[in-house]
């Protein structure tokens, strides 16, 4: 379906951004940040929704209206229709001059229905003859038939499709999505809000989410065990997650493990602005989850990235930091100590780096404002 036959008023512009939002992730409310940043440097004064899981949090969190988004079962579309839901989030959507979908890891098979769900979402956008641009993505692994038949239908029929790392690029051309753009994480669009922290503070940050395996898990528990006999740090585990996958459950299992209980404690925060402040005065980070390395990023803290995900390696390479990725399913407590005992060698030359690596993808981030203002024009 084609949209050429759309013009983007003249007059304030009705933006609607849909992504995983509302279900009390950190880093995609980060995210979401992010791109509402975006469309205001773009378009001053834009009327901004956003389409969330849970619009009753997403509005006063980030002080914008919020709709619920379409559902993509059929207990939950019926429920929909019988909460007076619909109407109101097809109205959003009607009135919109653009909808960006993203950003963040949405288009993956990892989990069966996360595609699918988005491919709903962009369904209903093409159904009511919105234009849509994929904005700030990372895409994969897809490994079986149908993701990948959807993934590029979404993506080949997007207005614009950048995406945050260039593993993600190479996949999306494989499939046949021939303009795709590398910039970077949407996360990003707050660098110059996290400047780098001058009060450092014996501490790291570790960042875990349930994947199975338990002898990862004791790997991570002999890393955490070092870092307090041998280094003198505590570990604080920051979840980024509580609700459907509950990181504190994975806190109880290394925390069950250690050998030294005192090495370690969890601290709950509420928002991510929080985490990231804590990132930023920690010595270094310990992470699974991809935003607790780029909050690393934006605080110019070194980590080791654990990863379970290709979107976890891609992040590193981005940064600068492959050689401090560490496979989930082939982790050992030896890797992980040789891994910390290295960033403590270089810790001023891997900061300098991520300083630098910071500004780039900053700047690259807002190359989005010139695309998507010739995407108007």
């Amino acid at each position: 379906m084609h949209y050429n036959n759309v013009q983007m008023k003249a007059d304030k512009k009705q933006i609607v951004i849909c992504g995983n939002y509302g279900i009390g992730n950190l880093g995609d409310e980060a995210i979401l940040d992010g791109l509402i940043r975006l469309s205001e440097t773009c378009w001053p004064g834009a009327e901004i929704c956003v389409l969330s899981s849970n619009p009753r949090q997403t509005a006063p969190e980030h002080g914008i209206k919020a709709v619920q988004m379409f559902p993509a079962g059929l207990k939950s579309t019926l429920k929909f229709w019988l909460s007076g839901q619909f109407w109101p989030t097809v109205r959003a959507v009607r009135r919109a001059d653009l909808v960006i979908l993203g950003g963040g890891g949405l288009f993956t098979d990892e989990k069966w229905r996360a595609v699918w769900i988005w491919a709903v979402q962009v369904w209903w956008f093409r159904m009511l003859r919105r234009p849509y641009v994929c904005l700030a993505q990372s895409v994969g692994p897809l490994r079986t038939r149908s993701g990948r038949f959807l993934a590029r239908r979404v993506f080949r029929e997007a207005r614009l499709c950048t995406v945050r790392d260039a593993q993600s690029a190479e996949l999306l051309r494989e499939l046949g999505v021939k303009k795709v753009t590398v910039f970077a994480d949407a996360v990003f669009a707050l660098g110059y809000e996290a400047p780098r922290a001058r009060n450092i503070q014996q501490y790291a940050v570790l960042s875990l989410r349930e994947w199975g395996n338990n002898p990862a898990w004791l790997a991570v528990a002999g890393a955490v065990d070092w870092l307090w006999r041998e280094q003198g740090l505590r570990t604080i585990f920051i979840p980024f997650q509580e609700s459907g996958d509950d990181d504190k459950l994975v806190y109880q299992k290394v925390k069950s493990l250690l050998s030294e209980k005192p090495a370690m404690e969890m601290k709950t925060v509420d928002d991510y602005k929080q985490a990231l402040e804590m990132i930023g005065r920690s010595r270094l980070v310990l992470g699974m989850r991809l935003h607790s390395l780029i909050f690393a990023a934006l605080g110019c803290r070194p980590f080791v990235g654990i990863s379970y995900s290709s979107k976890v390696r891609a992040m590193t390479l981005e940064l600068g930091m492959e050689n401090f990725c560490l496979d989930f399913d082939k982790l050992s407590s030896e890797e992980l100590i040789a891994a910390l005992k290295q960033i403590f060698a270089q810790e001023k030359q891997l900061v300098g780096g991520l300083e630098q690596k910071k500004l780039q993808l900053t700047y690259r981030f807002f190359e989005h404002e010139k695309a998507l203002r010739d995407l108007i024009s």
